[in-house]
């Protein structure tokens, strides 16, 4: 019987051996290096030792995941942006409303009840911005009411009132974006790895499970290896019903980089 950290980067799944894991971390703030090789973040303090974190999505020439935070919200704010266009078709075209005026069963609604940060700037822009959404979706209540008895009243109210909601959450949004690479950080998991001898961090989207399995379960006919230029798989295996790339090792010792 094996142990397996199971991983997702993107929409591809990984299988490591938990015994290759010192430890499982959030990914702490950095510290910005001179980069050799493109998969460098940063470094970081860990055990009176100071180690380099690489990104597994560079590995495989994925976007970084500061890049996919940073798109996520110029989507969020299109979102809204088509939201309020929404509520003010409603009562200027008279169309019925179908978004949501619930806060938490939008995406950044969605976003916000399950994101949490150690950086206090982001905290702060995050309370802000949840109190406006909050009150931007529940405002379409307040325009609804009014269209059902006076139509020309919903009109000032949602031209006035819930555009300034609207603009203040979008500030917000875009204040955060700012944070991109924290909000990211915070967002990802580290494990902490040696090769070779040289101890690493490795960033990587989300820890999925961790599962017990003989070794037969691993699929691993020549056809499913391969080594690249940092990671070797050696097979594959199925955990409900989806196929994890299960990798051998992973090689960053010859990739010092410069403080």
């Amino acid at each position: 019987m094996q142990s397996f950290i199971l991983f997702n980067v993107g929409e591809l799944r990984y299988a490591m051996a938990l015994d290759n894991i010192q430890r499982i971390l959030i990914v702490p703030k950095l510290t910005p290096t001179s980069q050799k090789d493109k998969i460098f973040e940063g470094m970081m303090s860990y055990e009176d030792d100071v180690i380099d974190v690489v990104s597994f999505r560079k590995m495989i020439s994925m976007q970084g995941y500061s890049a996919k935070v940073s798109e996520m919200f110029i989507d969020l704010k299109g979102q809204h942006k088509a939201w309020v266009e929404a509520l003010s078709d409603s009562v200027h075209k008279h169309v019925p409303f179908t978004k949501t005026t619930d806060p938490h069963a939008c995406h950044l609604g969605k976003w916000i009840d399950n994101f949490s940060s150690y950086d206090e700037e982001v905290n702060g822009i995050l309370r802000h911005l949840n109190t406006h959404h909050q009150a931007l979706h529940q405002s379409a209540v307040g325009v609804l009411e009014r269209y059902a008895e006076d139509p020309a009243m919903a009109e000032a109210w949602c031209s006035s009132h819930v555009k300034g909601i609207y603009e203040k959450t979008i500030g917000y949004i875009d204040a955060i974006a700012t944070h991109a690479d924290s909000v990211a950080n915070d967002s990802q998991k580290l494990l902490i790895l040696e090769h070779g001898g040289t101890r690493f961090g490795l960033q990587v989207d989300t820890i999925s499970d961790i599962i017990h399995v003989e070794e037969s379960a691993i699929k691993d006919q020549s056809s499913l290896q391969r080594c690249g230029k940092y990671i070797c798989i050696k097979g594959v295996l199925e955990h409900e019903s989806k196929l994890c790339s299960v990798i051998e090792s992973i090689n960053i010792s010859n990739l010092t980089s410069e403080v």
